[in-house]
């Protein structure tokens, strides 16, 4: 990697070759994601993995990730869908060590038709093993106060306490009301 004038990175040839290779990861994780084929990964996961998925879930394994990726999905509900678009950020390489980051905007559908749309931050290292690039540590982080299922939250929380309360204000009104006329 050079620096031009600008302070701009400027790949060579080879490494840019190598981070196209990388960017064909993207089709291929956004594929296994949004059909629940998380099988499709399997050749690109490198050995030793380490992932957090975006609920704060750890995979330490492949057999671990295709277990976070079922308890999402019994999350979300028979019936619903989970679709992810990344975008990335130029990354770094160091040989055969490559750093990334991105976005993602991620829709969930549950179920019963609830819709959340969102955009968390991922950052992954990739290692590459046999000529083939591989995800080695992954992150994906969501604001823990500040989002769709947190807002929700609050909004079903209130409107359970609001109905709560006017069904015991009726109460108490026509209890009071009972008594007055004894």
């Amino acid at each position: 990697m050079i620096q031009n004038k600008n302070a701009e990175t400027v790949r060579t040839p080879e490494e840019e070759a190598e981070w196209m290779k990388i960017r064909e990861l993207k089709s291929v994780y956004e594929d296994a994601v949004c059909s629940n084929d998380i099988e499709k990964l399997r050749p690109y996961i490198a050995a030793g993995f380490h992932g957090i998925l975006v609920t704060g879930a750890e995979a330490r394994s492949f057999d671990d990730l295709l277990e976070r990726n079922r308890e999402i999905h019994d999350l979300i509900g028979e019936g619903g869908s989970y679709d992810v678009e990344l975008s990335y950020e130029p990354g770094t390489m160091f040989g055969n060590v490559a750093i990334a980051s991105g976005a993602a905007e991620e829709t969930v559908v549950t179920g019963s038709g609830k819709r959340f749309e969102f955009v968390s931050l991922w950052s992954a290292n990739l290692v590459k093993e046999a000529g083939v690039w591989k995800l080695y540590r992954f992150q994906s982080t969501l604001n823990p106060v500040d989002n769709v299922f947190v807002h929700d939250t609050v909004k079903q929380t209130g409107l359970l306490v609001g109905g709560c309360a006017l069904a015991l204000g009726v109460l108490i009104g026509f209890a009071l009301r009972g008594l007055r006329r004894r």
